[in-house]
């Protein structure tokens, strides 16, 4: 019967998966194999595949994001709609956007919207927008809040 230690990388876990086309090997103390220290299962070992995937992928969105920064020399900003606000229920044209202020994407579930004129907000959509930094305020109150409060 094959083994894995603590101490092993998944990759080499992974790799006793693939010789034994098993679902579970026992982890073994290194010090005594003989002593059964855990379980591990190959659905462990996607799900933390999975995780780091994720991760990864939120790191590169964050690279994406300074790059697009430094380009244009503008921030981005993301705002979460919110049943309510002005912005939910209104076409991206009939919106009072602050001057040289681009929206640029809408994540809805989880898909990535490409805005244009005709798209159509609502609640629980992400805005990302890119902004002169002295308008990123701004363009925050006018989708979040009535105008009456501005």
């Amino acid at each position: 019967m094959r083994t894995v230690f603590p101490d092993e990388s998944l990759a080499e876990a992974l790799r006793h998966f693939g010789v034994l086309d098993v679902g579970r090997v026992p982890v073994v103390d290194r010090g005594n194999p003989s002593r059964v220290v855990g379980i591990l299962r190959r659905g462990d070992i996607v799900r933390a595949y999975s995780h780091a995937h994720m991760d990864e992928q939120a790191r590169l969105a964050v690279l994406d994001r300074v790059k697009l920064e430094s380009r244009t020399g503008k921030s981005t900003v993301e705002i979460k709609l919110r049943q309510g606000h002005p912005a939910d229920g209104k076409t991206i044209q009939e919106l009072d956007l602050p001057p040289e202020s681009l929206i640029v994407s809408v994540r809805r579930g989880g898909r990535v919207l490409i805005p244009r004129g005709e798209t159509r907000l609502q609640a629980g959509d992400v805005i990302v927008s890119l902004v002169p930094d002295d308008k990123a305020a701004t363009l925050t109150t006018r989708l979040t809040e009535s105008k009456k409060d501005w």
